[in-house]
């Protein structure tokens, strides 16, 4: 019979095990193996779970977590049988991390084991403390309600002691104060009632709690609900090619029903800084409708005229002042340009000729509403970089251009342009174009 036994010792992950190995026909030697974090935090709770394998006698299994001198027992299991058990420790409480030793043994009347790791126990991080404000701008006279609430770090409510919490006013003036509260019901609720002349601005809470400090800040000023508001209605984009654009501002009270009273608006170019000249702008006033509105169709021409210190947006501005009272509300908006006018599209035009025969098709030209473009001047360009002009055309009462040219001369693939450029040098984004079409 041959015999070998090994006693080791493996960590991985919070894995503490010691057996032994026995290749024999006689029984198995014993083995134990004991799981526990590699890491726990102080003053919570950890799971520790146990197994013993194959014992030859009653043996006492005893896991301690010692500190120094400290030796605590986290549990203790007699047995005869094999067994794998699971149970809960109380950590212990520490005020910075230290390293700690985990320490099994096994004892029976004729064997002894005792293994240790070592196992990090972390400071229990402090709790958070929250100030929550029922609003975040009052009006002198009116009440500040607020609460203060401590969590863990798994936002779970906790008791904490709050030693003094203070309001502080936009002078730096202390206005307010509480002392050692505390939260038996997690969550303390204070308020407290503005005077009628409080100084307007910026106020802050402080908190010195049992396990820091926290400050919220609100502000306080006269603040008037609108009685209506003032909303224009406009487009994201207009065309560069536009002639008009009608524009809408309607003004509403807060409980529906259509302001009476007058309109003034503004539509302008925006320009860039720097600019010296008065940007050119179109304005108008006029009287609300019965369903609390005002619209103006307005003229484009003197807003689209070319200047490179013009930005590629429009601005409108809208103001509606109430009937009786003179109250006024406005509201604006800027509006995009869009430079693209239309685009070009080849009509029957072959996709595949013989070498050397006459190419013939068509070219459209249409608006970005679909509806045909005529006596427009039309380029074709033969290339991938637009190498060569081949033709100019001219576009008939429907938009349409037909090409016809030999092809004798190139020897590749034909790439074919439509564009509404002379030049790919002179086309931009930003230069009313059509979009050009390649084949």
């Amino acid at each position: 019979m041959a015999l070998i036994t090994s006693r080791t010792m493996l960590l991985a992950g919070g894995i503490l095990s010691f057996y032994a190995l026995c290749v024999s026909t006689q029984t198995p030697e014993t083995s134990f193996l004991v799981m526990f974090p590699a890491h726990i935090t102080s003053g919570s709770e950890a799971k520790v779970c146990a197994t013993l394998l194959s014992p030859n006698e009653t043996l006492l299994m005893s896991v301690y977590l010692s500190d120094g001198e400290e030796k605590k027992l986290l549990h203790q299991e007699t047995s005869d049988k094999e067994f794998h058990s699971c149970f809960t420790i109380q950590t212990p409480s520490v005020n910075k991390d230290s390293v700690q030793s985990m320490t099994v043994e096994v004892k029976g009347q004729t064997s002894l084991w005792t293994e240790q790791r070592l196992v990090k126990v972390r400071r229990k991080p402090a709790p958070i403390t929250f100030i929550q404000t029922d609003k975040p701008i009052y009006s002198p006279s009116q009440t500040v309600h607020f609460r203060l609430v401590s969590m863990d770090t798994n936002f779970i409510p906790l008791s904490e002691t709050y030693n003094l919490v203070t309001l502080v006013d936009s002078r730096q003036n202390t206005i307010g104060q509480w002392h050692n509260l505390t939260s038996e019901t997690k969550i303390v609720q204070l308020s407290y009632g503005l005077n009628p002349e409080a100084a307007q601005g910026i106020y802050t809470l402080n908190v010195a709690a049992q396990h820091g400090q926290k400050s919220l800040k609100f502000e306080v000023k006269q603040y008037v609900l609108p009685k209506f508001a003032a909303v224009v209605n406009t487009p994201e984009k207009i065309r560069i090619g536009a002639e008009e654009l009608k524009l809408e501002v309607c003004g509403k009270y807060t409980f529906g029903q259509p302001v009476a009273g007058t309109a003034s608006m503004s539509l302008c170019r925006k320009v860039k800084r720097g600019y010296q000249n008065k940007p050119p702008c179109s304005a108008v006033s006029l009287e609300m409708d019965a369903t609390g509105c005002a619209s103006h169709v307005f003229s484009m021409a003197p807003l689209f005229q070319p200047d490179p210190m013009f930005k590629h947006a429009l601005t409108f501005q809208a103001t509606v002042a109430e009937e009786g009272t003179g109250i006024t509300m406005g509201d604006s908006r800027d509006i995009g340009l869009e430079y693209k006018l239309g685009k070009l599209t080849f009509i029957d035009t072959p996709n595949i000729i013989e070498e050397g025969a006459v190419l013939n098709g068509k070219i459209k030209l249409t608006r970005y509403d679909g509806a045909p473009l005529a006596l427009q001047t039309v380029y074709l360009f033969e290339g991938p970089l637009w190498n060569d002009l081949i033709q100019t055309l001219t576009t008939d009462s429907d938009g349409m251009a037909q090409f016809s040219f030999s092809t004798a001369t190139i020897f590749r693939e034909i790439y074919l342009t439509a564009s509404s450029f002379d030049s790919l040098l002179h086309y931009s984004e930003t230069t009313p174009h059509y979009d050009s079409e390649s084949k």
